[in-house]
């Protein structure tokens, strides 16, 4: 507290004052002029420490604490104590205010009110300040009071704690074996794969073997249909009429086209005729396999135009070529040869008429003759006959020898 008296006869009476903040002059109620007894409120030692310097300069300095010692005024000149029961009564409210609230008095109204609103400032923290306090406090016994059942809790996560570790060891046994068994079954996987590889190597080659099978019996099938046909035309087919065509041409008697035969005015080669008869005989011999029958006195054997017929019981050839010389006296053997081949004619018509009577040929035989009632009977024998006879017998020949290869084409 600042106070400065004019002199010592004046210092009961006015005293000046200064803010303690802004060191402004203070103007001071009428009713803080008086003096106060000092004695009765105990502040002697601080009214008597304070000095005051009336002949030099006023100079201000802080007292460390405040709250125990005011303002006080230095002088180099000597102490001037003053009376402890007249000081004046604002120095010693000031000082008393000073000391209680910690704060140096007086104080100008600006400073007040801005000490006023820093105090208000301060309180308003200091009551947010002790919300949060009073927070954190209730929320620290709500903790008490939740920690039973916070043990409770942690009781319970520690048994749960054990069950998921103990459900964990299982799950890690399960997988380990589940592990194995996809091993195992990666190897079962690998040999389905081997198998299943040589089973689709199998299977192609298989399949490969079976389109060839069918392109193999498809072709047979074609080629069996194709035979099919070509058995049933050759069924229908007279193969022996085809090999041996028998016609006539004119008086004479043909066959495939070779005349048999000679007349006056038609001088045949010899040559035709050789091949003409070497046809006939081959012709009989087929025959004679055909419907199975067994010559007995004379074999017809072809041989072209040097054909003959055996004569089984004496081994003889009797040929069937001649070269057309005639003699009286001559060789008689081509007309033996043609006698004989007329009896293996006759045999072959007495065996298909003794099968059936209805298979009979037109022309009958009689030793070296072959006709019939109406057109009478010629000899086959070239000697001592004459060249329309000879023709005309060895067409009848071949007439018979047409019949029984119809006969035998039609059964």
């Amino acid at each position: 507290m600042a106070s400065l008296p004019h002199s010592s006869a004046d210092l009961t009476d006015e005293c000046i004052f200064l803010c303690q903040f802004c060191q402004k002059l203070i103007s001071l109620d009428t009713t803080l002029q008086g003096t106060i007894d000092t004695a009765n409120l105990g502040i002697n030692s601080v009214v008597s420490e304070t000095l005051i310097d009336i002949s030099e300069p006023v100079q201000e300095r802080s007292i460390p604490n405040p709250s125990i010692e005011s303002r006080v005024i230095n002088s180099s000149a000597s102490n001037i104590p003053f009376p402890p029961s007249r000081f004046p009564a604002a120095s010693q409210l000031f000082d008393m205010l000073s000391k209680n609230s910690g704060i140096d008095h007086p104080l100008c109204e600006d400073c007040a009110k801005t000490l006023i609103e820093n105090l208000e400032t301060t309180l308003r923290n200091s009551e947010e300040e002790n919300k949060r306090y009073e927070g954190y406090l209730r929320a620290l016994n709500e903790e008490k009071r939740g920690g039973e059942e916070l043990d409770n809790q942690l009781r319970g996560c520690r048994q749960e704690e054990r069950e998921l570790k103990r459900q964990i060891a299982a799950l890690e046994e399960e997988r380990l074996q589940i592990e194995e068994e996809i091993k195992n079954q990666e190897t079962v996987q690998r040999e389905l794969d081997e198998k299943e590889k040589s089973y689709w190597k199998e299977f192609n080659e298989f399949l490969k073997q079976h389109l060839q099978f069918q392109d193999e019996e498809q072709s047979v099938g074609n080629q069996l249909h194709y035979v099919t046909a070509q058995l049933s035309k050759l069924k229908k087919t007279n193969v022996l009429n085809s090999a041996f065509h028998i016609w006539h041409n004119g008086h004479f008697g043909t066959i495939n086209g070779f005349r048999l035969g000679r007349l006056p005015s038609v001088q045949v080669d010899w040559n035709e005729i050789n091949a003409g008869l070497g046809q006939a005989v081959l012709l009989l011999h087929c025959l004679g396999k055909k419907s199975r029958v067994q010559f007995t006195s004379y074999r017809p054997v072809p041989y072209g135009n040097h054909s003959f017929v055996d004569e089984i019981a004496t081994k003889k050839e009797l040929p069937l070529h001649s070269s057309g010389t005639i003699r009286i006296f001559a060789d008689t053997r081509f007309d033996n040869g043609l006698v004989a081949f007329l009896d293996c004619v006759n045999q072959f018509k007495y065996a298909l008429e003794t099968r059936d009577r209805q298979m009979s040929l037109p022309y009958k035989i009689e030793r070296d003759k072959i006709g019939s009632e109406e057109s009478g009977f010629y000899s086959i024998r070239r000697q001592l006959n004459s060249d329309e006879h000879w023709t005309k017998s060895l067409k009848f020949m071949l007439t018979n020898l047409r019949w029984g290869l119809t006969i035998l084409a039609a059964n």
